[in-house]
């Protein structure tokens, strides 16, 4: 007997049981359908797949209204190496008002039911860049939106372009800390005569 025909009964027969199993399934349900408490919890259960259908509409339609209102403030931010061969990155933008990301585009996992969503809009939209302010920074967007809403609830009051302004001297006056204490750790080091700094 071929391996192909030996594979199409076994195909065969899984189908058959299944079939079974689904009448046998229905059988049972027409059964329990006679009792005032199924009827109650059936018609509930109907309901709540009718809410969380409007509830998930009601939902895209917020992040639409967050997002196509926003004036985008991006940073830049790379996703990890992609490709094998050349260990290529690719950059992306995001926002760091509203959250939105391209980046969401090459994800097959979600951070958030946010981002999952945020895919559907940029896919129905067919929006592959962000419109928006560019700061120039570079960095992780989750990172630069954490830091951008601390800076609002300090500064509640602040124009979005000055809070822009301000995102972005933060920013490089962090990083050039960093690169200050490395040199001045650095110089110890060398000072000290460890070969190794």
């Amino acid at each position: 007997m071929s391996n192909i025909k030996v594979i199409k009964e076994s195909i065969d027969d899984e189908y058959t049981k299944v079939v079974e199993e689904q009448k046998d399934i229905e059988e049972d349900i027409k059964l329990f359908e006679g009792y005032d408490v199924v009827q109650k919890y059936l018609s509930m259960l109907r309901r709540k797949e009718e809410t969380d259908k409007k509830e998930s509409c009601i939902y895209k339609a917020i992040l639409k209204k967050k997002y196509f209102s926003c004036k985008h403030v991006l940073v830049e931010s790379y996703t990890e190496p992609i490709d094998n061969y050349e260990g290529r990155a690719h950059h992306y933008y995001g926002c760091i008002k509203c959250g939105m990301n391209e980046a969401v585009w090459e994800q097959d996992y979600y951070r958030n039911r946010e981002e999952k969503v945020m895919k559907e809009i940029l896919q129905e939209y067919r929006i592959t860049f962000l419109p928006g302010i560019k700061t120039g920074i570079t960095m992780d967007i989750y990172k630069a939106k954490e830091l951008y809403d601390r800076l609002r609830e300090i500064y509640p009051e602040i124009d979005e372009d000055v809070l822009a302004d301000l995102f972005k001297k933060v920013v490089e006056k962090e990083r050039e800390k960093t690169v200050v204490k490395i040199l001045k750790d650095k110089q110890k080091c060398m000072s000290d005569g460890s070969s190794i700094c």
